[in-house]
């Protein structure tokens, strides 16, 4: 009942601030929430943030998580993905191939981490 009475960017904020406060993060709805928002939304939510929470999204990101997933976030978070509708086949390539040279490292690396 309490998120029918917010605004979608107070409710979104709100998630957010919980997310990255509670006793764990909670990576799926923060990876939902600034993955999935437009560029403008995206901007509100973090305004909104600000105004409410009286600190930066991405600095509690930060203070929040590490790492791969640290990187992400704020990443996601700036807002600045390019929206344009356009696609740059070759640069999807390069990508895709740095994403699985980057899975595998981080695959390696988990299996040397964890042998017995």
């Amino acid at each position: 009942m309490f998120a029918l009475m917010m605004t979608s960017v107070a409710y979104d904020a709100y998630c957010l601030q919980t997310s990255l406060t509670g006793s764990t993060v909670q990576e799926g709805i923060l990876v939902e929430i600034l993955g999935t928002r437009t560029t403008q939304e995206l901007r509100n939510v973090k305004e909104h943030y600000r105004w409410e929470y009286n600190t930066e999204l991405q600095d509690d990101i930060v203070q929040a998580t590490s790492g791969n997933l640290q990187a992400l976030l704020v990443e996601l978070a700036k807002g600045a993905r390019d929206e344009s509708g356009t696609l740059d086949h070759e640069q999807a390539q390069r990508d895709a191939k740095e994403i699985l040279k980057v899975r595998s490292l981080i695959t390696a690396t988990f299996h040397i981490e964890h042998q017995y």
